[in-house]
């Protein structure tokens, strides 16, 4: 029985063309049009080297979409520090746009028309600006961190004033439950103890066995997340709402999971 994710010519197509849930690589990454001898109408004829290429790009987008994400196409210096600030460990030298989290796509009224967000390249970070509120992401100085971490953290805070609910970015990732700026520093503090890269990691880490250093802090530890939002806004609704769009995401997700057991198993091509 063919198995759904069977390496076919079809699939290796719909990759580059685009498939129901995920963009056509030719539309978001350089090097995979026909001139860089990816012919659609010809791939029996591709090499080993390129279909691999092909199912590690799509993986790297698997990645990215974990989570909810926008698309955003920009330019030059700008599209450089989007996907610093929010594409995590991922290469993203060939990427022609970038991956912005889009958590909350059900803040607004039922039946109201949605509107795109306003991104704005702040001068230490980015902000992303909806009807009802804005999120703001300040990177960490790694450095201060290790030097006095509750005031680096407080640093990166005092740039997001009248922020009310916080995150931590985590690579590609937010973290999953918003907190007030005290507890959410002593989960860094506690990450930083936990993933030093000397230490065994811990059970609930998922990783057991590998090598710490391959799970150091400074790969993922990104940066802090603060939400503003008007007054009339309820905190609690507003975390509600945040979970309920990564609820949404779970197919994708599932996706990830599926390509990444199978990624060790040897799948059949033609």
């Amino acid at each position: 029985m063919a198995r759904k994710y069977q390496w076919t010519a079809a699939k290796y197509r719909s990759i580059l063309l685009g498939e129901s849930h995920l963009p056509g690589l030719r539309s978001i990454m350089r090097g995979f049009d026909s001139k860089d001898g990816y012919n659609v109408k010809n791939i029996s004829y591709w090499t080993p080297y390129q279909k691999r290429k092909v199912r590690n790009a799509f993986h790297n987008v698997e990645l990215l979409q974990a989570q909810p994400k926008r698309i955003i196409r920009a330019r030059g210096s700008n599209l450089r520090r989007l996907q610093d600030a929010f594409h995590g460990d991922i290469a993203s030298r060939n990427f022609k746009v970038a991956f912005i989290p889009d958590t909350e796509p059900k803040l607004t009224l039922p039946g109201a028309k949605k509107r795109a967000p306003k991104i704005r390249i702040l001068k230490d970070g980015i902000s992303i600006q909806r009807r009802n509120y804005e999120r703001i992401f300040i990177p960490f100085n790694h450095k201060n961190l290790v030097r006095d971490t509750r005031a680096e953290v407080k640093r990166v805070s005092e740039q997001m004033p009248e922020a009310q609910l916080f995150f931590v970015q985590v690579g590609e990732y937010q973290s999953v439950t918003g907190k007030s700026i005290g507890l959410l520093t002593q989960q860094v503090l506690d990450w930083m103890q936990k993933y030093d890269g000397k230490k065994a990691l811990p059970d609930s880490s998922g990783n057991k066995g590998d090598n710490p250093k391959h799970h150091h802090w400074k790969y993922w530890l990104n940066g802090l997340i603060g939400y503003r939002m008007p007054k009339r806004i309820d905190i609690r609704k507003l975390g509600k709402i945040i979970w309920a769009g990564r609820v949404e995401n779970e197919k994708l997700t599932d996706e990830r999971k599926r390509f990444m057991r199978r990624k060790g198993r040897k799948g059949r091509e033609k």
